[in-house]
């Protein structure tokens, strides 16, 4: 799915008619086409509040976990079925460890009993289910989410799961955001 999805990006021409600008496939993956995981880039704003008057479509490649300061990022996101055992927390840990450094995410990455890819990130992150069935993990508790299902994930320690029996594929918009605590 994330391969094939469209991105069609709207302004306006010269007569202030709306009109498609762009139409293509995401600019920013990070898939593994074994399993279909991985995530695909939809729009960048480094801004909030963000200009229509766009000079040029921007492309933000290659991808990177965080929003700009300021900023937004979005994306879908999609996860593989399947558990990881505690006793393959440690291979799963290295693996994730690679996955963020390759999107300049390695510092958010956190040790937890609950989940080799725990992590806290500085966004509040708008998430919602568009296929399958996801599991949110925080630290004490878990929901499985189903689609139409949404998240307003805001700043805390969390990982995603997929005990389901198909791919799960979530969009997300990550939102900037200041740490309280």
């Amino acid at each position: 799915m994330l391969r094939t999805a469209k991105r069609l990006i709207t302004g306006h021409d010269e007569d202030g008619n709306s009109v498609i600008l762009d139409h293509a496939p995401a600019d920013a993956t990070l898939i593994d086409d074994a399993t279909g995981q991985g995530a695909a880039e939809i729009w960048v704003s480094p801004t909030i509040p963000e200009s229509f008057a766009l000079p040029e479509i921007r492309k933000r490649a290659p991808m990177v976990l965080a929003p700009p300061q300021g900023g937004l990022c979005s994306r879908l996101f999609a996860v593989a079925p399947g558990r990881i055992e505690p006793a393959d927390f440690a291979s799963a840990r290295e693996a994730v460890r690679a996955t963020y450094a390759a999107i300049d995410g390695a510092d958010v990455l956190i040790e937890s009993d609950r989940h080799p890819a725990m992590h806290r990130t500085r966004t509040i992150d708008l998430v919602v289910v568009i296929q399958g069935e996801l599991t949110l993990i925080l630290d004490k508790e878990e929901a499985v989410l189903r689609p139409g299902d949404s998240v307003v994930q805001r700043g805390t320690a969390h990982a995603w799961a997929n005990y389901g029996e198909e791919l799960a594929v979530a969009f997300v918009a990550l939102i900037d955001a200041e740490r309280d605590a």
